[in-house]
């Protein structure tokens, strides 16, 4: 949660930057959090898996990371064009508010009662 705020954070100064040298703050905390964007996940469930199935779990865990990206790749030039104005700023400040989003909703996750 604190690493998608990070980014969120990052995201929102970028479109206000107008010196070049100052977009290395917020691009040391964008990738922080895209660190742990890419590894959090498979931390979160790796203690739920039986280790025998590693391979097919992570896999699936993989393509719920990879699936939506794709989605959006394909669908953002919609987005885009339609409702942020073609204005590349937007679309920082767009991907800032989603990343608030889903620092709320991790939030929310609750951890798995033990069974011991």
């Amino acid at each position: 949660m604190i690493c998608l705020g990070l980014a969120a954070i990052s995201l929102f100064i970028i479109p206000s930057i107008e010196n070049k040298f100052f977009l290395f703050a917020p691009m040391i905390g964008f990738g922080i959090a895209w660190a742990s964007m890419m590894g959090v996940p498979y931390i979160m469930v790796v203690g739920s898996i039986p280790k025998e199935r590693y391979g097919v779990y992570m896999g699936i865990i993989n393509m719920m990371i990879v699936v939506p990206m794709i989605l959006q790749t394909i669908s953002f030039g919609y987005i885009y064009k339609t409702f942020l104005g073609i204005d590349p700023g937007n679309a920082i400040l767009f991907a800032g508010v989603l990343l608030v989003v889903a620092a709320f909703f991790t939030s929310r996750i609750q951890p798995e009662k033990s069974l011991t």
